[in-house]
């Protein structure tokens, strides 16, 4: 079963924990403390939240349905899913000051549900590393960021390319959406998101 974890405002949340407000906690396991790290364990938190959301798209759109695109020039499910994947590998490298260990493209290559629940998990266990051994003093590091990876980017704080990858799992989140509509599919409100650890 996948790892892949709710969201309800990207800016909103930032917002607040960056003016200094106490964080929700860090949900991943070996995550940054909240005492020591503030800025750090919530963006551990929005990122988990992100996770939940996302998860529930793919738990929630039958496997006879990863094949569905919305118009003739949009991306499959599966493959929402896979761009997804390749862009926080994407990300998460430049922030780690490492090169890109996914050299293939999920996006052009995922199907299945399978492939892509495979993929993104093995991103998320890539990005992990990055966000749940952060400290909130080496948030303002530059790194170079390129949106598509590419060796032209500019220089970015580690704390922009982090929000970068939750502000992107949101966007396609609201993505997947559409597709569950149109599909005749209801996001299971429900099921709320992981409470965050005091």
């Amino acid at each position: 079963m996948s790892r892949i974890l709710g969201f309800q405002s990207v800016g909103a949340a930032l917002a607040v924990a960056l003016s200094g407000a106490a964080p929700l906690g860090a949900q991943m396991s070996g995550g940054p403390d909240p005492a020591q790290n503030p800025l750090s364990a919530t963006l551990v938190d929005l990122r988990t939240q992100a996770k939940h959301y996302i998860t529930t798209d793919i738990n929630t759109m039958p496997e006879s349905k990863y094949s569905f695109r919305i118009s003739p020039k949009s991306l499959t499910f599966a493959a929402i899913i896979g761009h997804i994947t390749d862009f926080e590998y994407i990300w998460c490298s430049q922030a780690k000051g490492e090169t890109n260990p996914h050299t293939g493209s999920d996006e052009k290559t995922v199907t299945t549900k399978d492939q892509a629940v495979a993929g993104l998990d093995s991103a998320w266990a890539y990005c992990d590393g990055l966000f749940n051994t952060m400290t909130d003093r080496h948030l303002s590091d530059k790194v170079t960021f390129s949106t598509l990876g590419k060796a032209d980017g500019t220089p970015k704080t580690k704390l922009y390319i982090m929000v970068m990858t939750i502000q992107h799992t949101m966007e396609h989140f609201g993505q997947g959406l559409a597709y569950m509509e149109n599909n005749g599919l209801e996001f299971p409100h429900q099921a709320p998101p992981p409470k965050p650890k005091t």
